[in-house]
């Protein structure tokens, strides 16, 4: 597995956003990551490039809290991952899985929303800030015409889109994606690399 880093703006930190070290991860007897170092910085976007079972999703579950290594350190900022509570990791970072549901009964708008609910004290009551964060996912995803479809009546490519979606509408400062062009054609590929760019100029990091 190798990586590739491409800078979308000018750093204007010199601490990480994202800090890996000496990160190693086994299953049994098998290892599956083995002594990652990597520093990821404001507005990075970065590639883990490598074949399937190279570990790039055992990786990104590690970056993103939700499994502990077997040695190593991750940080975001000065802050060790695997002591931040639940609700200051959904603020700190979104994570796109390599899966979605496919028997969602709820609509697209509604399936965006749902990344907005960590920054609410009420989750039932929606903010103009809110909406507006739902509905610029939706327009950059291509998704304001199924906006009301129920997201189990949809392809898988627009299943996908809907998912990255939600994911870019949680509005974290770290953005990890698993293979994220999974099942979409070469127009929204293109969409989606458009897309990441612009969520790089805006100072958030991402990691895919």
């Amino acid at each position: 597995m190798t990586t590739h880093s491409v800078t979308a703006k000018a750093l204007t930190n010199s601490e990480p956003l994202l800090g890996v070290s000496d990160l190693s991860k086994s299953f049994g007897g098998l290892m599956a990551i083995n002594t990652v170092n990597m520093s990821v910085f404001e507005g990075e976007i970065v590639g883990l490039i490598g074949p399937n079972g190279a570990g790039k999703t055992t990786l990104l579950a590690l970056l993103a809290g939700d499994l502990r290594p077997s040695c190593g350190l991750i940080t975001y900022g000065t802050a060790d991952v695997s002591t931040l509570p639940v609700r200051q990791l959904a603020t700190s970072r979104a994570i796109l899985l390599q899966r979605q549901a496919e028997d969602v009964a709820f609509t697209v708008r509604q399936v965006v929303d749902m990344g907005r609910y960590v920054h609410r004290s009420d989750d039932s009551v929606g903010s103009a800030a809110d909406r507006r964060s739902v509905t610029a996912a939706l327009e950059a995803l291509d998704l304001g015409a199924l906006a009301n479809r129920p997201v189990s009546s949809l392809s898988g490519g627009e299943r996908q889109r809907a998912a990255i979606a939600r994911t870019l509408a949680q509005d974290t400062p770290l953005v990890l994606l698993d293979e994220p062009t999974t099942a979409l054609d070469i127009r929204h590929q293109e969409t989606i690399l458009r897309v990441l760019r612009e969520v790089g100029r805006t100072g958030r990091t991402v990691v895919a």
